[in-house]
């Protein structure tokens, strides 16, 4: 993926700054679990030129009251959350997961739709990754909903990845099968759009 030199997190990790400057900070009281890892930043739609090759009519996910431009993760203990922010730094969508997460992957995949004569919609789903206390391993998270939801991809009593492996932040799109994993729990995902999502998508 794309690094963004305009985000980063303050040195105590607790807070995410744009161009150095104040842009969110947790709003989780535990500290330890508070803690931010990673973030993945969505393409901005005026400079992103789309030619409906990733997501067709590219949009900024509608992720809550406003679009969503960045999404953060972390902990550093038991659990973390997977928290989404739109322009302002406003909480879009937040999600507790059962570890601490160090890797967020945008996964392109599609969903009937509403309209059966229309065939398929094109979505953005997010595959995190981690280790903590509680658990380890892949979730499939869905932010589409007007209740997020978290489904286990690789799960904890698995030894697919080794748990430190997971803490350090390895790649579940390098386990041979997570194609045909994310099939099993209902995703139909695009590898090709995924692919070049990861392109497009900056992380920090």
């Amino acid at each position: 993926m794309n690094t963004n030199n305009s985000f980063s997190f303050s040195r105590d990790n607790l807070s995410v700054l744009k161009i150095g400057s104040a842009y969110f900070t947790t709003p989780v009281a535990n500290d330890c679990m508070a803690s931010l890892h990673v973030g993945l930043v969505l393409p901005d739609v005026q400079s992103f030129k789309t030619d409906d090759s990733i997501l067709p009519g590219y949009q900024s996910p509608y992720w809550g009251a406003h679009n969503t431009r960045v999404v953060v993760g972390g902990g550093n203990c038991c659990d973390g959350y997977l928290i989404a922010l739109n322009d302002e730094g406003k909480v879009t969508k937040i999600l507790a997961i059962d570890f601490n997460i160090r890797r967020i992957v945008p996964i392109i995949y599609s969903v009937p739709a509403t309209e059966p004569e229309k065939g398929e919609t094109t979505k953005l789903g997010l595959l995190v990754s981690g280790a903590g206390c509680s658990g380890k391993g892949a979730r499939f998270v869905d932010f589409n909903r007007v209740t997020p939801t978290s489904t286990p991809v690789i799960t904890t009593e698995e030894e697919v990845v080794s748990y430190n492996s997971w803490l350090y932040g390895s790649d579940p799109l390098k386990v041979a099968d997570i194609w045909e994993r994310l099939e099993k729990i209902g995703i139909k995902a695009d590898k090709e759009r995924t692919a070049m999502a990861i392109k497009v998508f900056a992380t920090f």
